[in-house]
């Protein structure tokens, strides 16, 4: 690096130093300790706070603001510039680069495991402490934003464990007594173009030239699709589940008798191993990290591992993207709704208000989620909300820079995928050479055998039990408690104040040993029924 590029200490006028970079005085050339203080005197201290400090440079400011914040609360500390980096390490003090609240990140954008545990932060507050910012302030702005969202998702999957988690583990282990009474199916790839469809309004402009266009390409529905498919003569190849609850059960009406095979999770409602007649592939969601997800991955079912993708949506195009080479168009994934209309024509929501219509009641349900009270303020028509924008945010993230990918929705939220006409998707079809092929019934794997499932479900039950049952007798006295808690994590990943298991408090024992015989008791049940012929 030249001499001329580099960052020059410079002594103030009243004492201190400046530094001189790039034709810039990045600290008052006068009293460079001022301005740092200053500002640290006028910040409100927030407890469970993650200060964003950009460029330290000679850490002016630091060990006041460490002084002066809460101890819930850190200081993350980053330099963009390679040159200003070295500088920081060289000059910051010893006791603030090894102070146990203080940071020091030299690239913005490798924050992966520096926050092992975001739960400790509520939010994050920038502090500019120097001049140093305005050298790469996109830089900046990407850190911040990526710390915000890191922290954004932290806590709305928090808040979606509080709520949900019981229901998951709930249904992985009924699940579990029912998979030696089902078709399960080894996943197998796919050969030909996918068109992926939800259930959106979009999807009623696309149902003609999803027919016209039939022995050219799969179809792949998401389980509330299933119905407005069904209804027009298109019978998908694969439905793909997700839901824990059994709110989803109307979706599967419309099939009747007819055998569709089910891409279904492990925490999906049990009523989707009944519900709808043919074989199953298993998928399995990592929505935790918990001992218990782990123990789920090592059992041998021929099962997808899947991350925590939240939208039904989002995960078909996931398993479309992994069971294919091909191309992918992308129908009825709208995360927003036109007034009056949520859902595409032949869905349950829509059927349901069509029956309940009379001269006074008019599709009201449809008129009410069209007209939320927030909006997610983007201007699309019905509302989408931040839920929805998540959605879309997510499975924008899930195909971005794939080539393969198409948009032929007309309407809904963006995806940054390029967007076809359904005459130029026929085009693309053409160009891909699959004008006389006709993909026949989807490709299925091995059956695998009764025992075989069985097994693995019944060794997965017994060993839970048997780590239930140790901590029910640490829980009386016998044993190390904090390692069993520890290894049966998952009976408490959804109390609201998780961080205070670890205390070991009376009240915290008395809810474990109730949340261990619950489960208990859930397993034991699981366990006996799998033993039924």
């Amino acid at each position: 690096m030249p001499e001329e590029s580099l960052p020059r200490v410079a002594r103030a006028a009243r004492g201190g130093f400046s530094v001189e970079y790039r034709g810039r005085s990045l600290y008052s050339r006068v009293a460079p300790q001022e301005s740092p203080e200053r500002i640290v005197r006028d910040l409100e201290p927030l407890p469970n706070t993650l200060y964003f400090l950009p460029s330290p440079l000679l850490g002016y400011g630091i060990r006041s603001l460490l002084e002066r914040i809460p101890a819930s609360s850190a200081v993350l500390a980053v330099e963009a510039d390679p040159a200003l980096a070295e500088l920081s390490r060289s000059r910051l003090p010893p006791e603030i680069l090894g102070h146990p609240r203080f940071r020091f990140l030299d690239s913005p954008l490798s924050f992966e495991g520096l926050l092992p545990y975001p739960g400790a932060f509520r939010r994050v507050v920038e502090v500019r402490l120097s001049g140093g910012r305005v050298l790469h302030p996109e830089s900046y702005d990407t850190a911040l934003q990526a710390l915000e969202a890191e922290l954004n998702r932290f806590w709305r999957n928090r808040m979606t464990l509080v709520r949900m988690g019981r229901l998951w583990v709930r249904n992985i282990i009924r699940n579990m007594a029912r998979l030696a009474d089902a078709d399960i199916r080894e996943p197998v790839p796919w050969d030909g173009p996918v068109a992926v469809c939800g259930a959106g309004p979009s999807l009623d402009t696309s149902c003609d030239w999803l027919r016209s266009e039939r022995r050219r390409i799969r179809v792949l529905a998401c389980d509330t699709a299933l119905g407005p498919l069904v209804l027009r003569g298109i019978i998908p190849d694969a439905v793909v589940c997700l839901e824990g609850q059994v709110y989803n059960l109307k979706d599967f009406l419309p099939a009747g008798e007819i055998e569709i095979p089910v891409f279904a999770d492990l925490t999906s409602h049990p009523s989707v191993f009944r519900a709808v007649r043919g074989p199953k592939i298993l998928t399995r969601t990592r929505f935790e990290t918990l001992g218990l997800v782990d123990r789920l991955e090592r059992i041998p079912l021929p099962a997808c591992s899947v991350p925590p993708l939240g939208s039904v949506g989002v995960l078909a195009v996931h398993l479309a993207r992994r069971l294919t080479t091909s191309l992918l168009f992308l129908t009825g994934l709208d995360f927003s709704f036109p007034p009056g209309s949520t859902h595409a024509k032949g869905s349950p929501a829509l059927l349901s208000d069509s029956f309940r219509e009379d001269r006074l009641y008019k599709a009201r349900s449809q008129w009410n989620a069209a007209w939320p009270a927030s909006s997610g303020g983007n201007g699309i028509p019905g509302g989408p909300g931040i839920l929805m924008e998540t959605y879309a945010s997510l499975l924008a993230g899930e195909v971005h820079g794939d080539p393969r990918v198409f948009d032929i929705r007309r309407s809904g939220l963006p995806l940054g995928i390029p967007r076809l006409s359904l005459q130029d998707a026929s085009g693309r079809l053409d160009r891909e050479r699959t004008l006389d092929r006709v993909p026949g019934p989807p490709p299925l794997g091995r059956v695998v055998p009764r025992e075989e499932l069985r097994v693995a479900a019944a060794d997965f039950l017994d060993r839970e039990a048997d780590r239930l049952e140790e901590l029910r007798s640490a829980l009386a006295g016998k044993g190390d408690l904090a390692a069993r808690v520890s290894e049966c994590d998952w009976i408490h990943s959804w109390f609201p104040d998780r961080e205070r298991v670890r205390e070991l408090t009376p009240d915290i024992r008395n809810r474990l040993l109730a949340e261990t015989l619950d489960w208990r008791r859930r397993i034991r049940e699981s366990r006996e029924a799998l033993e039924e012929p």
